[in-house]
């Protein structure tokens, strides 16, 4: 009975811990006044959230984005969040974490006891899981989905598991396809039979075919991936949006060492491992489920390094401290980031002025602002949303030419084609996400031809107008 009362105990503890983290960013925007939504993708299915309630339909075109277009992208989320967007938006994520944790604390619980809490605890305080439930995403839904699923299989409920993978695609349909890659791995390692698998996949395209038609994956790989921006995406401590603390990444190695003990009765876990690492090269958001493997492994090798018999008792203690300290300075430097993060009171301070405007042309800036351009009521060039994204490569190209022009016919020419009436500049533009020398490239022109007007400067955002005349 006591041991039952302990164990309560430690739940409800790693239960409000996990509510403390997911809730800390949130709350601490608050307190600075930053009263926004983290990213800008947040923006675009909140935006969405809102035709979708104000309609009651999905829309079929997006009339904002890349000047309009074929709205081409997963119904669920959007959906889910339709029903009240503001609230929804900052709250569900939460409660998807809430419910992922519980759901990871139970899986594991069913292997053992030790593994399931320290494990927990390492998934709560990963800047992953942070970011995954704190900001407004479509994977958090497909990773809860994927949690369920396993432990509906877990616990011989192979049909009910199954279905959750076409239901994932509602929301990512890489995520479903990466599930059923995971399941068909699964089942060539326990040598379990095919026709439920095979009635997945065939749900899972009909899913696909319902949103998308016939798919086609343009855009899929828009952003060539090279080994530094790999490190930065996948080591939040590197600055990336969001990743997997170092330390945990290396106590998941020592994990995978102690492991190797039994050489290949883990095998399926060291060939998830390494499929997992090899996708999220491609695909940042595999990074979600990558972490979902380390905290185990992370979780393990912490669990072995205690109970190992060492000469000196203290030196163990010691190294395990130090551990434990560089697991919550990457998780607390990741949530400080959090809360700095875009968009900032002075840059909504220029969105506010650019909804205010009767004008219908495009509004020009970096992609990775298209989707607050978008949600202020303004069509964009470009955004971060590149699946079947119109005339991709073109537009990226005829924006870098844009964004780097010494030449003003050329500026002109590009502002003409794309009927560009407000180019949109903020510090982080000018501070390197685009220029390391504002006095050669598109900055100076807008400081120095008629042919601009700037009508709202902050010192954070700067807005010029283009002329007509």
């Amino acid at each position: 009975m006591k041991l039952d009362a302990r164990k309560n105990l430690v739940f409800l503890f790693l239960l409000s811990l996990c509510i403390i983290f997911l809730v800390s960013p949130v709350l601490f925007r608050n307190l600075n006044s930053d009263k926004y939504l983290i990213g800008d993708k947040s923006y675009f299915y909140l935006r969405l959230a809102g035709e979708i309630k104000e309609n009651g339909i999905i829309p079929n075109e997006d009339y904002f984005s890349y000047g309009g277009r074929e709205f081409r992208d997963e119904w669920g989320w959007p959906y889910l969040l339709s029903f009240n967007p503001e609230f929804l938006s900052f709250y569900l994520p939460i409660i998807l974490g809430i419910l992922s944790f519980i759901l990871f604390y139970i899986i594991l619980n069913k292997f053992d006891y030790k593994l399931g809490v320290v494990s927990s605890l390492l998934f709560i305080i990963s800047p992953s899981f942070i970011y995954l439930f704190s900001v407004s995403n479509k994977f958090s839904v497909s990773v809860f989905l994927s949690l369920l699923a396993i432990y509906l299989n877990l616990n011989n409920r192979k049909i009910l598991s199954l279905l959750c993978i076409p239901l994932i695609g509602f929301f990512s349909v890489l995520a479903s396809i990466l599930m059923l890659l995971i399941y068909a791995v699964y089942n060539l390692y326990k040598k379990e039979h095919w026709h439920y698998l095979l009635i997945t996949l065939f749900l899972t395209l009909a899913v696909i075919y319902i949103q998308f038609g016939i798919i086609s994956f343009k855009g899929l790989f828009f952003i060539k991936n090279n080994f530094a921006l790999f490190l930065q995406n996948m080591i939040s401590d590197f600055g990336g949006n969001f990743g997997i603390g170092i330390f945990m990444l290396l106590i998941s190695f020592i994990g995978v060492f102690f492991l190797w003990k039994n050489k290949y009765k883990h095998s399926f876990a060291y060939l998830l491992f390494i499929i997992l690492f090899l996708l999220s090269y491609y695909f940042d958001f595999v990074i979600f489920y990558l972490n979902l493997l380390v905290a185990v492994l992370a979780g393990f090798a912490l669990i072995q390094l205690y109970e190992m018999k060492w000469e000196e008792d203290f030196i163990k203690k010691l190294v395990i401290f130090i551990l434990i300290c560089g697991l919550l300075f990457s998780s607390i430097s990741f949530i400080n980031r959090l809360v700095a993060d875009e968009p900032k009171k002075e840059l909504q301070e220029g969105l506010y002025y650019l909804s205010r405007q009767p004008d219908d042309g495009v509004v020009f800036s970096h992609y990775s602002k298209g989707n607050l351009i978008n949600y202020a009521g303004k069509k964009n060039l470009m955004d971060s949303n590149f699946f079947n994204a119109p005339d991709l490569y073109k537009r990226n190209k005829d924006s870098e030419t844009l964004l780097h022009s010494q030449n003003i016919t050329v500026t002109f020419d590009l502002i003409k084609k794309y009927n560009i009436e407000y180019i949109f500049i903020d510090r982080e533009m000018i501070s390197g996400l685009v220029w390391y020398d504002d006095n050669i490239e598109l900055l100076f022109i807008l400081e120095n031809d008629k042919g601009f007007k700037k009508v709202f400067d902050n010192d954070y955002v700067k807005i010029w107008k283009v002329l007509n005349d």
